[in-house]
């Protein structure tokens, strides 16, 4: 996009990339989802990257408590449609503190209850 590459050149992918790109840039508004998906991931995204702004938290916890098992997936499609509406401007950003009202209401405060058990427990342990 900033022309060090001819777009003749460009692999079948990258084109793609290219197209969905130039298409979200031309008209914001008319965009696709595919082509807003594109432009954030490949051109925003990266310029974060790029600038430095990116804090890396490691995990203190990789297992699945009992309740992860069964529930885990209905607060990760929460989480996710969550997140697409605020970014995609479908709903406010103040719309977070509805969705983590939902979350912990739909078994999230005791997912991280058992977390935080579990890690006390490791903790005794070692």
């Amino acid at each position: 996009m900033n022309g060090v590459k001819a777009e003749s050149n460009l692999e079948v992918l990258e084109r793609s990339y290219y197209d969905s790109c130039q298409s979200y840039k031309n008209n914001p508004k008319e965009a696709s989802a595919e082509d807003w998906a594109a432009y954030a991931s490949r051109i925003e995204a990266c310029s974060v990257i790029g600038e430095g702004k990116i804090k890396k938290i490691p995990s203190l916890y990789f297992g699945k408590t009992k309740t992860m098992q069964k529930n885990w997936w209905k607060l990760q499609e929460l989480e996710e449609k969550t997140f697409l509406e605020i970014v995609s401007g479908a709903k406010p950003i103040s719309y977070f503190d509805r969705f983590v009202a939902k979350w912990k209401k739909q078994k999230g405060d005791l997912i991280t209850n058992e977390v935080q058990q579990e890690l006390k427990e490791e903790k005794i342990t070692q």
